[in-house]
């Protein structure tokens, strides 16, 4: 190849370079294209962190509703079981008062020990223990205070004395009994308690 004609061509290629000399329209056409494709590209990926973040917020929202929704019906079951638990408790008090009468029959009755008081005694005997079984088959059993030191998640003191027999706080004697309907008082006890404050006086 002449050198004039090698030196002409590394010129053009030079100038080409520089800017000089325009490039071919295939070229130009082709560069387009790729920039026109990289802004593309550039814009999904622009656009991408705002769909994560829109996908975030949903399970976000999903996640707190799902927990309210299970805080809720955790507390209708919690009231429903509870309603179930408990729903006899107004019928029972109402057989609490039978007892008491009966009871109360029992000790009026004359010591004496006549035929008639007897037979009273015997029937009377006969529906308390009938009325207790009933109670004891829905749960609802009696509680003893006598000795006991008073409590007032158990007791209802209605009135106090003074006994040497018995320590402070204690109860010394039951109007009447306390019940307990499963694992609930239902009704307190009424009570005497003794107190030794009156001795300091």
């Amino acid at each position: 190849m002449p050198k004039k004609k090698k030196v002409k061509k590394e010129k053009a290629e030079e100038e080409q370079k520089n800017g000089q000399i325009p490039e071919p329209e295939e070229k130009t056409a082709k560069k387009t294209e790729v920039s026109e494709e990289v802004e593309s590209a550039e814009e999904v990926i622009q656009e991408k962190p705002s769909l994560e973040d829109e996908l975030k917020n949903l399970q976000d929202r999903h996640l707190r509703l799902r927990a309210e929704f299970d805080n809720y019906k955790k507390r209708k079951d919690k009231e429903f079981t509870r309603l179930l638990q408990y729903e006899g408790e107004n019928v029972i008090i109402s057989f609490l008062g039978i007892a008491d009468d009966l009871q109360r029959m029992i000790d009026s009755v004359d010591g004496k020990k006549s035929q008639n008081a007897e037979s009273l005694m015997e029937g009377i005997n006969l529906i308390l223990e009938k009325l207790h079984r009933r109670l004891g088959a829905l749960k609802v059993e009696p509680f003893d205070s006598e000795g006991i030191k008073f409590d007032p998640e158990l007791h209802d003191a209605m009135m106090t004395q003074s006994s040497d027999d018995h320590e402070d706080g204690v109860v010394i004697q039951e109007f009447e009994k306390g019940y307990k309907y499963k694992d609930r008082v239902i009704r307190h006890a009424k009570v005497i308690v003794n107190s030794q404050e009156k001795d300091k006086d």
